[in-house]
C-alpha cells in the first residue's frame, strides 16, 4: 500500500476500531480480565495452594480456544507475562516497513 503525503494508515481490527492499550475488568473475587484488541487473558487465583498460585489464559473474543496460559506466583507476575503474550500476538498483525520501498 502506498500512502501520498498527508495520508495516515488506520488499522481497524475484527471486532472494530483497533486500539493498543490494555483495559481491565474485575470478574469474580480477586480474578481480573486484561483486553487488548480482539484478545483478553482472564488472571485467576488458586489459593488452596500453599504459597497460591496465580493462573492466566488467553483467548479471542468469541472463540473457546486457549491460545496460551501459565501459571506465576504472584499477580503482578501473572499480569506481566499475560500482557506480554497480549502484545505479541497484537504486534503480529501489525504493518511491517520493507527494507527499500
Amino acid at each position: 500500500m502506498c500512502l501520498s503525503d498527508g495520508q495516515k494508515a488506520h488499522l481497524v481490527g475484527k471486532g472494530g476500531e483497533y486500539n493498543n492499550f490494555f483495559t481491565t475488568e474485575p470478574l469474580v473475587g480477586s480474578a481480573v480480565r486484561i483486553r487488548l484488541a480482539d484478545y483478553y487473558a482472564d488472571i485467576v487465583c488458586n489459593s488452596k495452594c500453599d504459597p497460591e498460585i496465580w493462573h492466566w489464559v488467553v483467548q479471542r473474543d468469541g472463540s473457546a480456544d486457549i491460545l496460551k496460559w501459565g501459571q506465576e506466583r504472584d499477580r503482578g507476575a501473572s499480569e506481566l507475562a499475560a500482557k506480554t503474550y497480549l502484545q505479541s500476538l497484537v504486534d503480529a498483525y501489525k504493518p511491517r516497513l520493507i527494507k527499500g520501498s
